[in-house]
């Protein structure tokens, strides 16, 4: 399944629209974390997530439509220092288990099937990622939207080895408050994979998400499409 980004329905759906933030952990929206997160590198990783839904609550009813971290406080410079890439990124989204409980297994992190949102390429212009204590959030990693509707959530990343530069991200250690019980992560050096390592710091990370679209606006978006294509037949 390839991401989907379609650029017209966009426009049409959420043109108006402003999209809603909420950093997870809740805590570091406008602070710095006391940890970091060696993220993408020139090797693969899998990452999961597992977020109580008391950090979610301004999510509720909205899409998600994309992720957002931002480069840990010690950075001087913007990154990358030079373009970056991956040949796949992707990302899978579901309801969950409380953090409380979770454990290595990828699969029984989710209570049900979790949809994937992502599968594809991904690059990173130089200096995209700012400077600061706490830096800016970076680009966006955009996703196939998804609705959450509460409860607690998981999101489970895996990429290919980048190329071109390297970035580590602000993260909340295993130590911090709310650790293991408001929210937690896992990692492994590998692609695609479906047994995790020990606990990993958790990565400061924008939740971006949408207002559901109306039905109506749907139907304004078919309506678009066709005169669109019509306007291209036309031309021809």
């Amino acid at each position: 399944m390839k991401c989907r980004y379609a650029t017209i329905t966009s426009l049409l759906v959420f043109g108006a629209s402003s999209a809603i933030a909420d950093v997870v952990p809740n805590a570091y929206a406008a602070a710095e974390a006391n940890a970091s997160f060696l993220t993408f590198t020139g090797t693969a990783r899998s990452y999961q997530y597992v977020i109580d839904s008391s950090q979610l609550t301004g999510l509720i009813g909205m899409d998600i439509v994309g992720l957002r971290t931002r480069l840990n406080g010690s950075a001087t410079v913007p990154g990358p220092s030079a373009a970056m890439s991956t040949t796949d990124l992707e990302v899978w989204i579901g309801p969950s288990v409380d953090p409380t409980a979770m454990g290595a297994n990828v699969a029984a992190n989710f209570t049900s099937s979790p949809t994937q949102v992502r599968d594809g390429a991904m690059n990173f212009s130089a200096g995209s990622f700012g400077v600061g204590s706490p830096a800016p959030f970076g680009p966006m990693i955009g996703l196939d939207p998804w609705t959450y509707t509460g409860g607690d959530l998981s999101i489970f990343m895996t990429w290919q080895g980048w190329a071109g530069a390297t970035l580590s991200f602000d993260a909340a250690g295993t130590t911090s408050p709310g650790y293991g019980t408001a929210f937690a992560s896992r990692w492994i050096g590998s692609f695609g994979a479906t047994e995790l390592g020990n606990n990993a710091n958790f990565l400061v990370t924008d939740i971006v998400a949408r207002p559901v679209p109306e039905p109506g606006s749907l139907v304004a978006v078919g309506l678009g499409v066709a005169l669109l294509a019509l306007r291209r037949r036309a031309r021809r």
